[in-house]
């Protein structure tokens, strides 16, 4: 996955499930965490491609998640 984006020539838009932003932002900050951040519902994470690396430029709204 993080492949695909390190090929992208130009701004792109792609809608996906927090999971998978869940595991660019790993590979971004380069950490060995399972899970660093709960994207909001129809929050935007912004990525750069730039020398061949996944640099998080902008996290987008984390959830709330309430347990009953």
């Amino acid at each position: 996955m993080c492949d695909c984006l390190l090929q992208l020539r130009s701004d792109t838009a792609i809608f996906s499930h927090f999971i998978a932003i869940n595991a660019l932002t790993v590979v971004a900050q380069e950490t060995d965490q399972v899970s660093v951040c709960q994207p909001d519902n129809g929050s935007i994470t912004v990525f750069d491609n730039s020398n061949g690396r996944l640099v998080l430029i902008a996290a987008g709204s984390m959830a709330e998640t309430k347990v009953n």
